[in-house]
């Protein structure tokens, strides 16, 4: 894979920007107002986003419908996480007419079907297309049932099914981009894309990508050393945008897409935020003072999810439009920060001190080495915290830093303090949790989900 392009030239810097809750109290923005906090207040143009039930998609809807768009949230029939749409925000009130929510699939469907699920009416509307959605049936349906801690595309098991089902569904977006005439798509992928870097590295769009370098060292007896399929996938579909740009497509009766943007978040934390690096809030809870939690050794770039959304909004239209990247980073801290700052908001003592990158990948190793032999798994250590190797390589002892110069210059993103992003995120959680007590026991038996804390496998 060809490493990503340079940065697009500098824009003109925009006004001063502000935050959403500020903008709110000071009854800003109102109708026509000019350029604010990356987005301008637009109407009668159409956005379709993929994934809008996740983590980001939740957040970006708001944010669009905030900014005054129309938008068309695919979600998959029959989900349960469809009615957050209706209850965001923004969709209150004369706003939630221009929230439309379609049925449909990625997984499954092709690019056709996507095609039908936009009215035809709206099609001279729409401008943009986001693609957020990340598919992990291939990880859930392979991955061994004795894995305590896992994420999908940090195992071995379904590997290649997850990057070919992530290729096809880019595939699909674009095709229905192009067939749609939107002026561009925009890719939500991740600094995953470069891959694992060297301890120290300064990540940002110039950045030679290493997706396909494997874990070093192997599992020992009973592994090898593969690459990490989450950080392959991102870097093959960002590379299947840019070879579409410009390009006739079959799938979409000739057309061509007509631009391109890629956003490149860090490590995300925030609204709606449960699993992931915000599932870390439930593991220090249920740990207590233990000590159970192992103190996370190197640094990352941690990003507030509402200010991710704004970038993206602005992504619309900012910038050229021709495949370039953006890496949207936030607050550059050692990960033993975040931890003793999580600690600090659920109310229980921090990890002491970092745990050595080597001494975390020798445990995984070892823990994965006995997971396929059942009589002794039960020396493993400490499965439901140390996830596995690629797991524990790829992500969890990462040392690495980004620059945002580029997002911040051209998408008028704003780095927000690590322990405010934290505290936005903590309190978010304890409302949910505090709103799902209160509601009826669910007719499947009566058990309420407890976001902070973790699921017992």
């Amino acid at each position: 894979m060809s490493s990503p392009p340079s940065s697009p030239p500098a824009a003109r810097p925009p006004p001063k920007k502000v935050f959403r809750h500020e903008m709110k109290a000071a009854g800003q923005p109102s109708a026509g107002s000019p350029f604010v906090k990356g987005f301008t207040r637009v109407t009668g143009r159409a956005a379709f986003v993929t994934g809008a039930t996740g983590f980001v998609g939740l957040n970006l809807v708001d944010a669009l419908l905030h900014a005054g768009w129309a938008v068309y949230a695919l979600h998959r029939p029959g989900s349960r996480r469809a009615r957050l749409l209706r209850e965001l925000p923004s969709a209150a009130g004369a706003a939630g007419a221009r929230l439309h929510l379609v049925e449909g699939d990625l997984a499954t469907d092709g690019a056709a079907d996507l095609q039908r699920l936009l009215p035809p009416a709206a099609a001279p509307l729409l401008e943009v297309v986001y693609h957020l959605v990340h598919l992990d049936e291939a990880g859930a349906e392979h991955a061994h049932p004795a894995r305590l801690l896992t994420q999908p595309g940090f195992t071995p098991e379904g590997g290649a099914e997850h990057r070919r089902l992530n290729l096809r569904a880019m595939r699909v977006a674009v095709a229905a981009a192009a067939s749609w005439g939107a002026q561009r798509l925009v890719y939500c992928s991740s600094w995953s894309a470069y891959g694992r870097q060297p301890p120290g590295t300064e990540v940002h769009e110039r950045t030679p990508a290493r997706a396909d370098e494997p874990l070093r060292g192997g599992v020992g007896c009973c592994g090898r050393g593969e690459p990490v399929p989450y950080f392959q996938s991102k870097a093959e579909c960002e590379a299947l945008l840019r070879a579409s740009l410009g390009q006739p497509l079959r799938e979409a009766g000739g057309a061509a897409l007509r631009g391109g943007v890629i956003v490149q978040p860090c490590t995300i934390l925030g609204r709606f935020g449960e699993a992931g690096w915000c599932r870390l809030f439930g593991l220090l809870r249920e740990a207590g003072g233990s000590g159970a939690i192992p103190g996370l050794p190197g640094r990352s770039s941690f990003v507030d999810v509402q200010d991710l959304a704004d970038a993206m909004v602005a992504a619309a239209r900012a910038g050229e439009g021709r495949g370039e990247a953006y890496v949207v980073g936030g607050t550059n801290a050692p990960a033993l920060e975040m931890q003793r700052e999580m600690a600090a908001l659920v109310g229980v003592p921090p990890p002491r001190k970092a745990t050595p990158a080597a001494v975390l990948l020798a445990l995984a190793r070892w823990n994965e080495s006995l997971l396929h032999v059942p009589w002794l798994r039960c020396l493993r250590i400490k499965p439901r915290q140390i996830g596995p190797p690629w797991l524990v390589w790829g992500k969890l002892t990462q040392d690495q830093s980004a620059r945002s110069k580029a997002a911040q210059a051209v998408l008028g993103y704003r780095l927000r303090p690590l322990h405010e992003t934290l505290r936005r995120n903590y309190e978010w959680l304890e409302r949910r949790e505090q709103a799902q007590q209160r509601a009826p026991p669910a007719a499947s038996g009566g058990e309420r989900a407890t976001l902070l804390r973790t699921q017992q496998s």
